[in-house]
């Protein structure tokens, strides 16, 4: 299909949701001022109900460089597969341009090619009852129970405005398998965990917590406060730090700290990086910085929780308040911190 085909909405201002008030984000909210009739591309995500067994088996060795990474649809799946095959069959106007099918959900980008009679959530609902009635068909133990749904509430939907985002989106899920195999494999690397340290407070971190623990840390931080061949002394000595196993601390803001942030990307140094706000829950840091977490040799840790809707600080306070904490945690040990995972 050519990208002129692809039917997403115009980016005229009335297709843009007018923001009212700061309100709880909420991933199963319909957008209020979008047409669900005209054509439009979606990313929809559906959840398997909790008592159905896996949707899919996730297959390949992460381990091995190069190996592929899939899924392979468990009879669940395949409900679900043959639901969709039918769903679309009935309804000519809805093309699924890709899917991919997780253990515990399902994501499709759907694409509607011209006006529906109805809004497009009473399709999916279709969709939904099928994926029941088929389960209950196949598997005579769910028939006599009437609260056995196949997909249960709290699907979610994302209006893809563009070809970028389409993009995206497609890449995100299409990565989705070797990602969670990526967790599972590396567990104790990938969780969110609370920090209560004396002199420190509470802060949120999410991957190698053992890096806090290392004697040897040091902070990378170009400043203006002194002249250019001191900055270059310590940072080319933060280099040698590094490059002998030591951790560097940074929020790593300035351009030439971001330097030597992908330049520790690059030959497997072991990084804090300082954030402003923590990860929300189900969230993970974005691709490059998520399998460096698998590696061991690389933690986030955030001045506060999840990201609030209003700024209260102004940005360079905020960037001050960054470094104060990255020397902080350079002259901690950690050893009378709690954590806590969350």
């Amino acid at each position: 299909m050519n990208d002129s085909s692809l039917p997403f909405i115009d980016n005229d201002s009335d297709h843009r949701p007018v923001f009212r008030q700061p309100t709880k984000h909420c991933q199963t909210r319909r957008m209020r001022d979008h047409d669900y009739k005209k054509k439009c591309a979606y990313l929809w995500t559906f959840m398997r109900s909790r008592e159905l067994s896996a949707l899919s088996v996730i297959r390949g060795d992460i381990r091995v460089r190069g190996d592929r990474i899939y899924t392979e649809p468990t009879t669940l799946g395949i409900v679900f597969l043959d639901a969709l095959t039918n769903f679309l069959e009935r309804n000519p106007l809805i093309k699924c341009n890709y899917k991919v099918v997780m253990p515990d959900h399902v994501h499709i980008i759907f694409y509607v090619t011209d006006k529906l009679d109805s809004k497009f959530g009473w399709y999916v609902g279709q969709l939904k009852a099928s994926c029941t009635r088929i389960m209950r068909e196949r598997f005579p133990q769910y028939a006599e129970k009437d609260l056995s749904y196949f997909i249960r509430n709290g699907d979610n939907d994302r209006i893809l405005y563009d070809q970028g985002q389409w993009s995206r989106w497609q890449r995100y899920i299409e990565d989705n398998p070797r990602r969670a195999l990526l967790k599972r494999t590396f567990s104790d690397l990938f969780h969110r965990t609370l920090i209560i340290s004396d002199g420190l407070g509470s802060l949120h971190a999410y991957g190698n917590l053992f890096l806090l623990h290392y004697p040897e840390k040091i902070v990378v931080r170009y400043t203006s406060k002194v002249s250019e061949a001191e900055n270059n002394r310590r940072l080319q000595y933060a280099r040698e730090i590094a490059r002998n196993g030591g951790v560097l601390v940074s929020p790593f803001i300035h351009p030439i700290e971001d330097e030597i942030y992908k330049e520790g990307l690059k030959n497997g140094w072991r990084m804090i990086r300082i954030i402003e706000f923590g990860l929300p829950a189900r969230k993970h840091p974005y691709r490059e910085e998520f399998d460096y977490c698998a590696t061991g040799n690389y933690l986030l840790v955030s001045l506060r929780d999840e990201r609030s809707f209003e700024r209260r600080h102004p940005m360079r306070a905020v960037c001050l308040e960054m470094n104060r904490l990255a020397e902080r945690i350079v002259e901690s040990d950690f050893s009378s911190a709690k954590f806590r995972r969350e």
